[in-house]
């Protein structure tokens, strides 16, 4: 019988944060993939069965930590990488071939900036199971304890990273009330913040929620595109990969319960008054 890749959302704390059917399947599976802090939370779950770390040998490159690397050694890097996750990629698909159940544990939501679906696209659908969990964004979003829209004629939310960006996006997206939320940007801060300074108001709040989902070191600075940076002064450097960042007026707006009282929203809603 061929095996499966079942790639469970672990969401952004371990187990509590992960569904009884992704505990389930952990609990059950022939071969787990996941990184060193994750089996150290799954201890219980894991059980002894044989685990592979997928980023244990792409964590430094020739001595240096990744963020120390020059651009020409980021791309000596890069094929590195490449070699090492394809040999992964070899296992799991051999492992499947022997009628294992794969697990392979995902931080958050495993269909959200992770590194699993690269894996799992690299086999037939029939191959795999996605086992969804609690993005880090839905605990920030709790942290935070506001409507993503609604507040303030906010039309949509933009998921992204800085690195995806240009600078006719932003540029666009300014001309509308937006929530936009940036997953890996604690990094690249002297590059982003001076691009929607350009094209936002200065005035437009900005919220970074750190270790989202970890009750004992959840974190939430708010300021404005024109002094975060201050208001993260410490921070940086320190908590880089922790930070979401959040950005829109929804940060000092209304609950969404008040978008009920315009009329227009709520013809809209029941399915009146769209001019398209």
């Amino acid at each position: 019988m061929r095996g499966k890749l079942i790639v469970v959302g672990a969401g952004p704390a371990g187990p509590e944060h992960t569904t009884l059917k992704g505990l389930e399947a952990i609990s059950k599976a022939d071969y787990v993939i996941c990184w060193s802090d994750l089996q150290t939370l799954f201890a219980d779950y894991i059980k002894g069965k044989p685990v592979l770390d997928p980023f244990k040998e792409t964590s430094t490159f020739k001595g240096k930590k990744i963020n120390e690397l020059t651009e020409s050694e980021m791309v000596e890097y890069h094929k590195y990488y490449l070699e090492k996750t394809n040999e992964v990629a070899a296992i799991i698909q051999e492992q499947i071939r022997l009628g294992k159940k794969v697990v392979f544990i995902e931080t958050g939501d495993p269909c959200l900036f992770t590194v699993a679906t690269w894996y799992a696209e690299k086999l037939a659908p029939e191959d795999v199971e996605m086992i969804p969990g609690m993005s880090s964004l839905s605990a920030a979003n709790a942290a935070l304890g506001k409507s993503l829209i609604h507040a303030y004629d906010t039309r949509f939310v933009l998921i992204t990273t800085p690195n995806l960006l240009s600078e006719d996006i932003v540029k666009d997206v300014a001309k509308y009330e937006s929530t936009i939320v940036m997953f890996m940007a604690m990094d690249s801060l002297d590059r982003w913040i001076p691009l929607f300074q350009k094209y936002f108001p200065l005035k437009t709040p900005v919220g970074v929620v750190f270790s989202a989902g970890h009750s004992d070191k959840e974190e939430v600075i708010e300021g404005t595109l024109a002094d975060i940076v201050n208001q993260l002064r410490g921070k940086i450097g320190k908590r880089q990969h922790a930070g979401l960042v959040y950005i829109g007026k929804f940060l000092k707006g209304k609950a969404s319960r008040f978008a009920l009282e315009d009329r227009k929203y709520f013809l809209r809603m029941h399915g009146f008054g769209w001019d398209y």
